[in-house]
């Protein structure tokens, strides 16, 4: 008699997979991760069921075991202002390489109180294992302590905007300057003379 598969409200668990397929879980765990270790009628057999029982994997459990937890953290200004298309962005680029943006709004620009809940934050981030970091940075003047475990624990990290003199990473951004001097050189040879700096 085939046992009866019904989904339930709670996540369904590899352990239930088993039971209600009557293999082992390393069985079920092979089949779910396509290790191909599985005879073809047992992994559909086992596929069939997680899909009855709607399992999905728990992403932070799987990343306990392997190291990979696919989460990159990404912080920003709460306003967002132009980083807006570069969020969006980032978020395409990630998803389309099989990874979660876990984004952090920080509510202060500058100062002290917005370092704290930059690091508070980050803090957090870390306990859950992310795999990568993507920050604009609150403090224009961090430096290596700042930024220790992050480094510690090799993670690979992108500043965005703000570089950071004292910290060696990868970093995106834009020649203000360089900027500013081209559009004054348009409006120059648009025949403009009288120009105005809004900042």
């Amino acid at each position: 008699m085939k046992p009866k598969v019904s989904p339930s409200p709670a996540p369904a668990t590899i352990q239930q997979i088993a039971q209600a397929t009557g293999v082992s879980l390393m069985t079920v765990s092979r089949a779910l991760n396509s290790k191909g270790l599985v005879a073809p009628e047992t992994e559909r057999r086992i596929l069939k069921v997680a899909g009855a029982l709607r399992y999905r994997p728990n992403r932070l459990v799987r990343g306990l075991r392997t190291g990979q937890t696919g989460l990159i953290a990404a912080f920003f200004p709460a306003d967002l202002g132009f980083y807006q298309p570069i969020l969006r962005g980032v978020e395409k680029s990630l998803d389309a390489g099989g990874y979660f943006l876990l984004l952090n709004l920080i509510e202060q620009n500058q100062g002290l109180e917005a370092m704290r809940e930059e690091l508070r934050r980050l803090h957090q981030c870390l306990d859950i294992r992310i795999e990568g970091l993507i920050l604009r940075p609150v403090n224009d003047d961090a430096n290596a302590i700042y930024y220790r475990e992050i480094m510690q624990r090799q993670i690979p990290f992108v500043v965005i905007d703000r570089e950071l003199p004292d910290f060696r990473c990868d970093f995106v951004g834009s020649d203000n300057v360089e900027g500013g001097a081209e559009a004054a050189r348009r409006l120059w040879a648009a025949g403009s003379r009288r120009l105005l700096v809004l900042s």
